[in-house]
């Protein structure tokens, strides 16, 4: 547990989370999934491999030995793969920024204590 000043913690949960999780989810799913399945023309690959570096980016969120590392990584695939369908699904960004920050928001709360 990390002891925060006020203006930091307000700064990383209402802040920085909401440009991130905004910055992730174009990354990810408005440019790179539809450029490959462009280039791949293989949905299932590129949903595949953008889930790998999607989940891959999100078990370095703690530095807390190769082996949480590992367990991040699988935990997040599921998750990623998921994310990756539903933006196939629907098209659309904005609902999956926001249910990325609500998720992004909720790991602040357990990562972090007002001190």
């Amino acid at each position: 547990m990390h002891i925060l000043p006020l203006a930091p913690l307000l700064y990383a949960r209402f802040i920085w989370w909401v440009i991130w999780s905004a910055t992730e989810e174009m990354t990810y799913n408005g440019y790179a999934l539809p450029r490959l399945i462009a280039i791949t023309r293989s949905r299932a690959l590129s949903v595949a491999v953008v889930a790998f570096f999607f989940a891959l980016q999100h078990s370095f969120l703690m530095l807390a030995g190769w082996r949480f590392g590992i367990y991040m990584f699988l935990t997040f695939v599921p998750l990623s793969v998921a994310m990756l369908l539903a933006y196939l699904r629907i098209r659309r960004l904005p609902p999956l920024i926001v249910a990325h920050y609500l998720m992004d928001l909720s790991n602040v709360w357990f990562l972090y204590q007002l001190g």
